[in-house]
């Protein structure tokens, strides 16, 4: 079995401003992707635990990167039934909550059956 090593993402504030490890024409996240992936097999996306990717990010991502390369992706807040706000969810299924769970966190058990198999 293989056990890959990475770090939590590729754009962290302290890695960036460290100024040790990207060179310093690395300056846009595509090129701070790109240079990770020499470094390192894996990395974790974080961002997805705060809202869900949209596709042409992931897509994107995994296209800056060697086909071997592994994203850890991180779980959605509303799957580890840890409080989400409305607004992270996809548009589409935030205009299908009912009016009660628009304007406040809202939990996994709270969320209706038809809502959970589009999300």
């Amino acid at each position: 079995m293989a056990v890959l090593c990475g770090i939590a993402g590729w754009v962290d504030k302290s890695l960036i401003d460290s100024k040790l490890f990207y060179p310093l024409s690395v300056k846009t996240s595509g090129d701070r992707l790109r240079f990770y992936a020499t470094q390192f097999p894996l990395v974790e996306v974080d961002s997805s635990y705060y809202g869900i990717p949209k596709p042409e990010n992931a897509e994107a991502w995994a296209a800056q990167t060697p086909p071997d390369f592994t994203f850890d992706v991180k779980s959605f807040s509303l799957f580890t039934n840890h409080p989400t706000k409305p607004m992270s969810l996809p548009p589409d299924i935030r205009e299908q909550l009912p009016p009660n769970l628009r304007d406040k966190n809202i939990y996994l058990e709270q969320m209706p059956d038809e809502l959970l198999d589009e999300t």
